[in-house]
This record gives structure tokens, sequence and C-alpha cells, in this order.
């Protein structure tokens, strides 16, 4: 709780146990006046507020409890940080079930062997990417045989369509000569 919560119990704390006395003399006054059956309505009053309060008491001392244990564990969290891993549905992080004792043996096999695969696998990506994907297969003589297309066999009168006006390099980039 809150030194807001606190100090509000404590209010009404006294103002109960101020009302506790004001009713014990009002109830000391009429003792003399009253009937019996008037007494015990009061004492039953006075009983129940005495009740209250000791309860108000055990709560705030229960919220006292608290805030000290929730003080504690704030200074038990500044020594030391929490260190936490979100587990995402990798090879890798399967991996880390073989270090687990209640993992059965069959499972932490069939782990491995995903674990070698995938190993494997990444291992010939590495490899088709290095000696198939990293040379320039463009060199400056196909270059200039591409361009030298282009100007004589692309846009080349020959080549035209005389229906639609389309050139041979304007059918081939639109995808037209494509049969799929």
């Amino acid at each position: 709780m809150s030194g807001t919560g606190m100090d509000y119990l404590q209010k009404v704390q006294d103002e109960q146990a101020d009302l506790i006395k004001s009713m014990q003399a009002r109830l000391d006054k009429l003792e003399a006046k009253t009937s019996m059956e008037e007494i015990l309505t009061m004492q039953a009053r006075v009983d129940k507020l005495e009740a209250n309060t000791r309860m108000e008491e055990t709560v705030q001392h229960v919220a006292s409890n608290l805030e000290d244990e929730l003080e504690d564990m704030d200074k038990e969290d500044e020594k030391e940080p929490a260190v936490s891993y979100e587990i995402s549905q990798t090879m890798w992080d399967a991996a880390m079930l073989l270090a687990f004792r209640r993992v059965r043996a069959s499972d932490k096999v069939v782990i491995m062997c995903g674990v070698l695969v995938n190993l494997a696998l990444q291992a010939v990506l590495l490899a088709v990417i290095r000696f198939d994907m990293l040379n320039n297969d463009f060199t400056g003589e196909r270059i200039q045989e591409m361009i030298n297309w282009r100007v004589e066999q692309g846009h080349a009168k020959d080549n035209l369509d005389a229906a639609s006006g389309e050139t041979l390099l304007f059918k081939l980039c639109s995808m037209k000569l494509w049969s799929f």
C-alpha cells in the first residue's frame, strides 16, 4: 500500500476509536437511565466497532509487511538483473534441449540429426553462393554483344511487326514472345 492508503487507514482507525470512546461515554450515561435492552444494543455496537478496529489493524500490519517484502524484492532485483531469452522455432533453439535432463534420449537423437542436417544444408547453401553466385558473368565483350544485338536486331526494321507496330525488343521486354 502507498503512504496515502496507510494515512487513510490510520484516519479511519482514529475516527473509529473516537467513536468508540464517545459511545462508551454515552453508554455510561445511559446505564442509569435506560433499560437493559438498550444497554445490550449499545454494547453490541461497541463490540462491533472494536472488532472492525482490530481487523483494520491487522490489514495495516499485513500491508506494512507486504511493503517491506516488495522493497526487499526490489533491492534484490537491483543487485542482479534478470536475463531472459525468448525461444523461437529454429533448430538452433531446439539444440538447447540437448542440455536438459528431462528430454528423452530418443528425442535428443532426433534433435541432433536435425541440427546436423541443418548445418549441412547451410554449408551447401554457402558453397553454392561462393562458387556460383559471386562471379560476374557479364564481361565487357558480352555486354558489347548485347548492345549490338539491341541496336541491330531488337530495333531493326526487318523485325518490326507491321500489324501492331511493335519492335522485337518491345515484344521481348513485354513478354509477348514467351510461350508459357
